[in-house]
């Protein structure tokens, strides 16, 4: 591996690190991940619930990268549906806040699915923009698949395939959840 690429991938892995730690502090005034999960945990409320919206995703990322590991253009494909989406999310935000009123007026069952809507929205977000920076770190790693070992890049490609099938899963089970709660809120 050239020294280059070496300090590439060093600067890579610190900056992600420096993001996760500070994105995960308790208290944090500008990226609330920690409570967006939190909030999400709460309203998956029993065990069930749970398994499906967490362990499927991760056995299914496992088994499609057994069956197919992911390929630079299948990174490209799904980096550009993840950004339509993020764009759709937060579109779908700014219209679902702007109908508010209802929620002041009284309807207790809506101020709740109103709640719970907001909330699995902020976490599509966040589990779409993580998807992105992994995506774009497996792009940015395709050229130093010539400089490393192959069990080294067997490694990394198998957890990055893992990685981007199961969160493009969960991603795409929970826009079920959101579009549940929009038909309900329009419902009420």
């Amino acid at each position: 591996m050239s020294e280059t690429h070496f300090c590439g991938a060093l600067i890579l892995a610190i900056t992600f690190l420096l993001i996760i730690r500070y994105s995960l502090r308790k208290k944090n005034s500008f990226l609330n991940i920690r409570e967006i999960v939190c909030d999400y945990w709460k309203m998956l409320s029993s065990l069930r619930h749970r398994v499906i919206f967490m362990a499927t995703p991760i056995s299914f990322g496992i088994g499609l990268t057994l069956i197919s590991p992911i390929s630079t253009s299948v990174l490209e494909t799904v980096c550009t549906a993840i950004s339509i989406l993020l764009g759709l999310l937060f579109a779908t935000l700014g219209a679902i806040a702007s109908g508010n009123e209802k929620k002041k007026k009284g309807y207790p069952a809506y101020g709740t699915v109103f709640n719970e809507t907001i909330n699995t929205i902020l976490y599509l977000s966040c589990l779409s923009i993580t998807d992105l920076v992994v995506l774009f770190m497996g792009l940015a790693l395709v050229p130093l698949y010539g400089t490393l070992q192959q069990n080294c890049i067997a490694i990394l490609h198998f957890i990055g395939s893992v990685t981007v099938y199961s969160l493009t899963f969960s991603i795409f089970l929970n826009c079920l959840i959101v579009i549940k709660r929009i038909a309900r809120l329009l419902t009420i």
